[in-house]
């Protein structure tokens, strides 16, 4: 048995879903910026190009939004008859359509590279360890462009499962979803593996990486869940995948700013612990510092560094 969804019913609920979700964007970018900014001013680089991402992401996203806005304008207001109306969303070849094809194909890309700065910051600036997530984000940033020149050119009454658009479309999927699983097992597996090899003997600072941990595989598995869903509508020609890829684009670009403001407010709940948004050296007594790096030599500085600092103190008679 068929289900059929009214093409007016389909562009409504996405787009009603979408706003929903947008609307949390908003105040998730205004928290980004504050929690990106709360350092010593101009932030360091590492801060900076998140804060760049970050800021690019959201303005793809806020197009998007746009885009969708416009299309329903002229979808329903502009056609004369219910022919029209109908003709005019269903029709793949429309601008604004194309429009927001490729404003997801580059949504996707900044997501995927924030994940990927993520990883290459976690792992000590590896290059090695960086080149899977570069790659995966390469691959979906192309079977994305490939899907989205494609519905360019289909003919007016042809849908988005048509047969050479699928097999592109599937592809982008199912590379989304294994990009996202592969960097966010990258960075946890990283802080586990550094927190359970007695590195951090401090229990503030153990609970507080066991935060960091469970804050990305939270926000990941959110993201996950959507691209699953995503992915079995659309491989089972399901009309319910016109519901989820609109708000997909906002959720997507949802998860790395929802890591950067939980991970602001940890640290600020932490009142022992000098934490930047991205970095455990910051363990170290310094103010502010890059990001989430995780970097053994880092830990093994940070030791030496409290061993002199305790010394010094026992030798001028003061407080530690």
């Amino acid at each position: 048995m068929t289900v059929r969804v009214s093409p007016v019913l389909s562009v409504l609920i996405s787009i009603w879903m979408e706003t929903l979700f947008y609307g949390i964007n908003v105040v998730l970018i205004v928290l980004t910026v504050a929690a990106l900014l709360s350092g010593p001013y101009p932030p360091n680089r590492q801060n900076q190009v998140i804060l760049a991402l970050s800021v690019i992401l959201f303005l793809c996203a806020s197009a998007h939004m746009g885009v969708n806005l416009c299309r329903l304008v002229q979808g329903y207001i502009f056609p004369e008859s219910k022919e029209g109306m109908i003709a005019y969303l269903l029709d793949l070849t429309q601008h604004t359509n194309v429009a927001k094809q490729y404003l997801l194909v580059t949504v996707n890309l900044f997501s995927d590279m924030l994940l990927t700065w993520r990883v290459y910051l976690v792992w000590d600036k590896s290059i090695l360890i960086t080149l899977m997530p570069v790659l995966l984000c390469t691959s979906v940033f192309i079977a994305g462009i490939g899907t989205a020149i494609l519905e360019s050119l289909v003919v007016p009454g042809e849908t988005i499962f048509l047969g050479r658009i699928s097999s592109w479309a599937l592809a982008q999927f199912s590379l989304s979803l294994v990009m996202n699983f592969t960097a966010t097992v990258l960075i946890a597996s990283r802080i586990w593996y550094i927190t359970g090899r007695g590195a951090v003997q401090n229990r503030a600072h153990l609970k507080l990486y066991w935060r960091i941990i469970i804050i990305i595989i939270e926000s990941a598995s959110f993201t996950a869940f959507v691209q699953i869903v995503q992915l079995g509508f659309y491989a089972a020609k399901f009309p319910g995948t016109y519901f989820v890829s609109d708000c997909a684009v906002q959720i997507v670009t949802m998860a790395p700013l929802m890591i950067i403001v939980l991970i602001g407010a940890t640290r600020k709940d932490q009142s022992n612990v000098v934490f930047s948004t991205y970095d455990t050296r910051s363990m170290v007594d310094t103010p502010t510092l890059s990001g989430i790096r995780f970097a053994e030599k880092d830990l093994e500085m940070m030791a030496a560094t409290k061993t002199v600092s305790t010394s010094r103190s026992t030798n001028d008679g003061m407080p530690l």
